[in-house]
């Protein structure tokens, strides 16, 4: 053994996770991998459909004769009376809606966070449970608007209702698929199935493995070579031992290399 030359103890360096990630970071199982990047996609879908259909009709404009717009304001203004009692629901609604999108959207930012581990899942709990309420209260909301305007033939004159009637089908017909009842069925279908798929991924949230890089213990520095002056024989039993250590991959403490179980969190290490 040359003894002028350095000697490291501990492990090798691993700089790398398989998946390219060199920091800290958690693996969960596949399956919850998949379902939030599945309602992800759903959730910028839906509220993509909803920004443009409501952009395609705020920018639909009809030349009319006078006679029709005036019928097609009559018709509308006593429509905003009916609404009135429901006003309020509209700003919970969006709040809701923006509560929603931002929490399945932090769902997945803190999919492979170590930092906010213990906040995943309580993230993701959270993104279903507004998710599913703000489908409850659109499908409330609906109900009970069509309910008041089923008064609307017995407030307008008719010859004026069926005029504003035929004005409204000219618009959807501009309007095209935006806003059709089409439309509106592929958003309801998206909607319920992302809040099913992010159910889904709160209950996968518990299996997660943590990565993080070994760092290697510092060199150890041997003594001198003895010289002929210097009455001293190295042997193997007065070189320094440092403890070979390893990093648990369920809760990333450090433990000793040879540990069959986690000191920290208790989970096994060995099959």
């Amino acid at each position: 053994m040359e003894l002028d030359k350095m000697v490291q103890i501990g492990p090798q360096v691993s700089s790398a996770c398989t998946c390219g990630r060199t920091a800290r970071h958690v693996h969960y199982s596949r399956t919850h991998v998949l379902l939030v990047q599945i309602a992800l996609v759903l959730v910028a879908v839906t509220f993509g459909l909803a920004f443009i259909t409501g952009a395609v009709q705020g920018s639909t404009k009809l030349l009319l004769p006078i006679g029709e717009q005036l019928a097609y304001q009559t018709v509308t203004e006593k429509i905003s009376e009916l609404m009135r009692p429901y006003e309020r629901w509209k700003p919970v609604l969006i709040i809701i809606d923006l509560a929603a999108l931002v929490l399945v959207i932090a769902t997945a930012l803190t999919l492979r966070s170590f930092a906010r581990k213990e906040d995943h899942t309580a993230i993701t709990i959270s993104a279903s449970i507004f998710w599913f309420v703000d489908i409850s209260i659109s499908a409330y909301y609906a109900m009970i608007t069509d309910e008041a305007l089923r008064r609307l033939p017995s407030l307008v004159d008719s010859g004026v209702l069926e005029i504003a009637m035929r004005v409204q089908r000219e618009f959807d017909a501009a309007n095209g698929f935006w806003g059709s009842p089409l439309e509106q069925a592929i958003r309801g279908l998206l909607s319920l199935v992302g809040v099913a798929v992010i159910i889904g991924a709160a209950f996968t949230s518990t299996s997660i493995r943590v990565w993080q890089p070994e760092t290697a213990l510092p060199a150890v520095q041997p003594q001198k070579q003895p010289t002929s002056s210097t009455a001293v024989t190295q042997t193997g039993t007065n070189q320094l031992e440092v403890p070979r250590m390893r990093f648990c991959r369920y809760c990333g403490v450090k433990i000793p290399r040879e540990s069959k179980f986690c000191e920290e969190c208790g989970k096994k290490l060995v099959e």
